[in-house]
């Protein structure tokens, strides 16, 4: 067994500090949780997560969870190691076998970790493929693995009795691989293959096969659902049924089939009117979500509570979501059953989704299940539920340590588990038909190897008769009809009709569904039952007309999807009276299914329905007006529609939540925003594709005006996007939009409207001009800082945006330069943003506030506008900033536009940059100075002429160094490039240095960063060796001993592939990259010096970056989570992670085998760890 940390109760204080509380070798668990009476009622904490954003969840009635060693935990929670990274690094996808053994994949390896002697941890890793690139998404099912990888949806074949795998994989779909291509798949309770697909997956129409898709021109991310074709042809039926994703890495189903997953943000965007937070979605089937683009530069999705748009179940901030699990087992407590648990690989968190209905969808509030306490580094990629219950997490992703852990749940004195085995308590006993129907994860493989066989062979009466037994619980009905549906070929007309008129709403939910998926013209009946097929009026689809007018919007919603599907079984009077029937229900949900559904009427039919829109309540007319949006696609303008939201907009007896959406059909009559093609980029969500007919738009501003502002900030919000995308040129919209700003306004929309106002087309009064002023400079204050922190376009957009108001009125130019609040860190933005002469103002205003302050933040757009200035004037300023780190290569550009003697040095020195335009303004300025014949000038040549070596796509800059070097040295250049490799340019480029360096051995350590004495003795024994010796397994051997493996082979790698590295780089070359590591470091490679506020600092290379912090990876399995906030200063070191001294006690023979043996590496080698 392994070791458990046990924590009694206790203060709060750290342990180790005060607690006299001996110290535990042993790893596994790392925390646990405990508790403490508290005897208060249940209330709302409020949790402040890192992005902001204020999250309520419920407390545990009378608990309160104890901190313990690197991770927080709930009470009666442990947390344990069960394989480490030797086993499998960086992982990037997980799933669990037929026998609940745990399958993880990286770049290079899909491996099976196995726990030979049952103590609970894996202790050995089966070599199951090798692709290449790695799996972001794995699924074990019967004589198959599922893999989504090297650019395909594909599948491995089972070949051999221990689970080995075919060497190649049958390809499937093609679905681009990346960090926002094809990830997760699952086998759904349908029988049905579903794929989730990131925006840059490439799924297209050209994708859709299936006529029955329900979507037929996919945008953004997408869930793809698939299965062979009938006719074994090889080819799979391909559908979109849900869109509009950005880049959810997973998702889940709940029971009857219901879909949930976790989608990420644009955190550039963070802080903007258009930002977008992570999010937990209820999968709508055939909706849209929201997303629009692809790639990761841009955002601008939709709002998601537009008409046309899925609602989140829960925004909750800042992250990158990776793994999604319904828990459907029962070792943790019930409140955890049947709800979400999803991963953040940007915090490190874990969340808990509790799952209730609430209308025709569901409502949880997420809360931090788990989350790292420190810098622990712990990036979750993965989820699974193992056989005995327990959360199996996985870690890794962009080269990070990897690792396989397990949460179990002890209770409070904790308690043994019976590893493999279901635990003695488990709830399964009872007849096969219980067991089939009580089976925990059922849709996973290790369970449906159990359940699976036995409903096979029980049939399908018993599971109807089930179905229909009122005395069973209501989920072991709903996975009766799960198991019909997927095994059987679904309800039959008796079933159908008894659970359409059930009592419980669940039961009644999962009906409607499973007939949704009845192939088409299915006329289902009990095998042997002698009673007549039925008729085509009595097929069990028919039932769903009973279930779309049910009292239980959930219900109704189901049954109007499943109608969607089926509306081939159905006459078209029969669908336009389901769809008449649920137009103006006050769930947006059901209004959405009815539109989908009126989208698919006949020509007739629909016509017959639209005719009648007048009669009809507001809520239903715009409910078909979405639907014609939908039917028409992107007919440039829509007249009906525009018409009929202008009449909602004005008319008196409107309701709020009317007008509101009929805001939305005015843009969706227009095209919707204009994504391809805005003025500027900060307009995209404020400029329509297709513009109004002038007198429509003028009855339409005159509608708008009637009725906002009004008390209902949303609707105002909404409204004035509209205003600003018809350009409204209505005398007293400055005076409306001055009316949101003050000094309590909400910074972002205060943004938002100050957009409004660029869009204005009427002019400004002058006194509205320095309250402009004021909000823009107030913007800084407000936002303490946040919009400084790296990666955010806040300044770029803020910077579009002042320009655009400018152009509107000039005269706040003036009043932007002089504000008495314009010199801070934040405001350079909006200095940068206004016309040369004020511009040239303001520039003027920060230089004397730097002289003034020699502890004024300095920023890289800080040196921008002080370049502004004469050079007499900024220079001095701008070299006083040389020693900083970050800012060095910025300054270097501009001090290199007015090239001076005093600064040859910083220029030589700035050849060694890893940034090539730094490096190309250096040799400028350098090429623009009078010629230098010192040897040290000389030494800073060669040494940037050998940091390009490492890069051979720099063979202009390099011939521009050796070109300065040959001039000053007085000899010939050196002959042409004329391969890039890189022992063909060592070999080019060597006599240069080896020549200085014997005339001036004292500046080896400028040109080569460290003496060349102990180079000319390794070189000389280098000479000597047998070569021809060597022993590439022993070779192998001395690789391993001395750590190159966990380095330099797999994705987690920190220092260069080796593969091929014999046929890129000289012995000789290759050999001194050895014993010199540090000489020279290409940029990927090159260390950062992160100094904690604590004084504590950290080497390593930057492996992520967001606005929040930084992932740092020290070596090759170790990563250190640091918060922006605790980061004191930044640094790029000249030297390796790679340590010295790697060979020197190796012998003659050692270093002859270890050369052979790296001679064997190649792309297609595979080194098990």
């Amino acid at each position: 067994m392994p070791v458990r940390l046990t924590i009694g109760r206790q203060s709060q204080q750290p342990a180790g500090v005060g607690t006299g509380v001996a110290t535990v070798p042993t790893i596994p668990p790392l925390s646990t949780g405990n508790s403490e009476i508290l005897r208060k009622p249940r209330r709302l904490v409020p949790v402040m997560l890192a992005a902001g954003f204020a999250l309520f969840v419920v407390a545990e009635p009378a608990t309160r969870a104890v901190l313990s060693g690197a991770f927080r935990l709930p009470p009666g929670f442990v947390l344990e190691q069960y394989a480490d990274e030797k086993l499998a690094n960086d992982i990037y996808a997980m799933t669990l076998d037929e026998q609940g053994r745990v399958v993880v994949t990286s770049a290079g390896y899909i491996k099976r970790l196995e726990d030979s002697d049952g103590d609970g941890r894996a202790d050995r890793a089966v070599l199951l493929a090798t692709p290449r690139s790695g799996g972001m998404g794995l699924f074990c099912d019967g004589e198959y693995l599922y893999y989504c990888g090297d650019g395909w949806l594909s599948r491995y074949r089972r070949t051999g009795p221990h689970g080995e795998l075919a060497s190649e994989p049958e390809r499937i779909i093609p679905l681009a691989f990346g960090e926002h291509g094809g990830h997760a798949m699952r086998k759904g309770p349908d029988g049905w293959w579903y794929v989730i697909a990131g925006n840059d997956a490439r799924v297209t129409a050209a994708l859709i096969n299936d006529a029955l898709s329900p979507i037929r021109r996919p945008e953004a991310g997408c869930i793809l659902r698939l299965r062979p074709a009938p006719t074994n042809t090889g080819r799979w039926q391909v559908q979109v049924v849900a869109h509009g994703f950005r880049n959810p890495y997973d998702f889940d189903f709940g029971p009857g089939g219901e879909i949930f997953t976790y989608d990420s943000d644009v955190e550039r965007t963070f802080l903007l009117p258009w930002y977008v937070p992570t999010r937990i979605y209820h999968v709508c089937w055939g909706g849209h979500h929201g997303w629009r683009l692809p790639g990761y530069l841009r955002s601008w999705a939709r709002c998601d509570d537009y008409l046309d748009t899925v609602d989140m179940l829960w925004p909750i901030g800042r992250g990158s979501p990776t793994g999604v699990v319904c828990y459907r087992h029962w070792q943790f407590p019930e409140r955890y059953r049947g709800g979400l648990f999803v991963a953040d690989w940007t915090f490190g968190r874990i969340y808990f989704v509790p799952l209730t209905p609430h209308g025709s969808t569901y409502a949880g509030r997420p809360e931090v299940f788990l989350e790292p306490i420190g810098q622990e580094g712990f990036a979750p990629t993965d989820l699974a539920v193992g056989r005995d219950g327990e959360l199996f997490v996985c870690i890794g992703g962009r080269r990070t340590r990897g690792s396989v852990y397990r949460i179990r749940y002890v209770g409070q004195a904790g308690r043994p588990m019976n590893h493999g085995k279901l635990t003695p308590s488990a709830p399964v006993a009872g007849t096969e038909l219980d067991q089939v129907l009580r089976a925990p994860q059922p849709l996973d493989a290790w369970s449906r190897a159990v359940w699976e066989p036995l409903a096979r062979k029980l049939g399908k009466a018993p599971f109807l008769l089930a179905a229909r037994d009122p005395r069973r619980s209501e989920s072991e009905r709903v996975r009766a009809v799960e198991v019909v549906t997927e095994l059987f070929g679904g309800l039959d007309t008796i079933t159908a009709q008894a659970l359409a008129n059930d009592a419980s709403v669940g039961v009644r939910a999962a009906a409607a569904w499973a007939l949704g998926c009845l192939e088409s013209g299915d006329r289902q009946s009990v095998p042997g039952d002698a009673r007549a097929r039925p008729s085509q009026a009595e097929l069990p689809q028919k039932q769903l007309l009973r279930l779309a007018s049910d009292a239980q919007l959930l219900v109704r919603r189901r049954a109007l999807e499943a109608l969607a599907r089926q509306h081939e079984q159905f006459s078209q009077r029969d669908l336009a009276w389901a769809v008449a029937e649920n137009l103006d229900v006050s769930d947006k949900r059901v209004r959405q299914a009815a539109a989908q559904l009126a989208s698919l009427l006949e020509s007739a039919a629909w016509q017959e329905l639209w005719q009648r829109r007048q009669a009809l309540s507001p809520p239903a007319r715009i409910a078909l007006c979405l639907a014609y949006c939908w039917r028409h696609g992107s007919t440039p303008f829509l007249p009906a529609v525009a018409e009929l939201a202008r009449d909602i907009l004005d008319s008196p007896t409107a309701s709020a939540q009317d007008r509101w959406e009929a805001l939305r059909l005015v843009m969706l009559a227009c095209g919707d925003w204009e994504l391809d093609k805005p003025p500027v980029e900060i307009l995209t969500g404020y400029t329509l594709r297709h513009q109004l007919p002038a007198e429509f738009r003028q009855r339409l501003l005159a509608a708008l005006h009637r009725y906002w502002p009004s008390q209902d900030a949303r609707w105002n919000q909404e409204a004035a996007r509209l205003l600003a995308m018809l350009r409204d040129d209505t005398p007293q919209l400055p005076d409306k939009l001055a009316r949101f700003w003050s000094p309590q306004s909400d910074p972002t929309w205060d943004v938002h409207y100050l957009i409004v106002l660029a869009c204005a087309g009427a002019s400004w009064p002058e006194k509205l001009t320095p309250q402009v002023a004021d909000v823009l400079i107030g913007l800084q204050e407000r936002l303490e800082g946040k919009q400084l922190r790296v990666k955010l376009t806040w300044g770029e957009r803020l910077g579009e945006l002042v320009q655009l108001l400018v152009q509107r009125q000039p005269a706040l130019a003036t009043h932007l330069a002089d504000h008495p609040e314009l010199v801070q860190p934040g405001q350079v933005f909006v200095a940068l943003a206004l016309p040369p002469p004020q511009r040239h103002r303001a520039a003027q205003r920060f230089l004397q506030a730097v002289v003034a302050d020699p502890n004024f933040a300095w920023t890289p757009s800080l040196v921008q506008l002080l370049a502004e200035l004469p050079p007499d004037q900024a220079l001095p300023a701008l070299r006083s900033r040389l020693s900083d780190p970050a800012l060095r290569p910025v300054v270097l550009k501009f001090l290199a536009r007015h090239p001076a003697e005093t600064d040859r040095r910083a220029y030589l020195e700035g050849l060694d940059s890893p940034q090539p335009e730094v490096v190309s303004a250096c040799l400028e300025a350098l090429e623009r100075l009078p010629g230098s014949r010192e040897p040290q000038h000389q030494a800073w040549l060669l040494r940037g002429l050998r940091s390009q070596l490492s890069e051979p796509r720099s063979q202009e800059l390099r011939q521009r160094i050796a070109r300065l070097y040959c001039q000053s040295a007085g000899i010939a250049p050196p002959p042409k490039e004329t391969k890039s490799a890189s022992k063909t340019l060592r070999e080019t480029y060597r006599p240069l240095w080896e020549d200085f360096l014997r005339q001036h051995p004292e500046l080896a350590t400028v040109v080569l960063g460290d003496t060349g004495t102990e180079e000319q003795q390794w070189r000389q024994r280098l000479a000597r060796i047998d070569w021809s010796r060597g022993q590439p397994a022993r070779g192998e051997l001395i690789f391993r001993q001395r750590g190159c493996l966990a380095c330099h082979t797999g994705t987690s790698r920190i220092g260069p592939d080796l593969a091929g590295v014999t046929r890129r780089f000289s012995r000789e070359d290759l050999f001194e990259a050895i014993f010199f590591p540090s000489r020279e470091v290409a940029p990927a490679y090159r260390v950062e010096l992160v100094e904690r506020r604590s004084g504590q600092v950290y080497a390593g290379i930057v492996i992520f970056e967001s606005a929040d912090g930084l992932i740092l990876q020290t070596d090759a399995t170790t990563t250190i989570r640091l918060a922006t906030e605790d980061i004191l200063h930044r640094s790029v070191s000249r030297r390796s992670l790679m340590p010295d001294g790697l060979l020197k006690d190796l012998t003659d023979s050692d270093l002859a085998d270890l050369y052979a043996f790296l001679q064997t590496l190649t792309p297609a080698t595979v080194l098990p760890r």
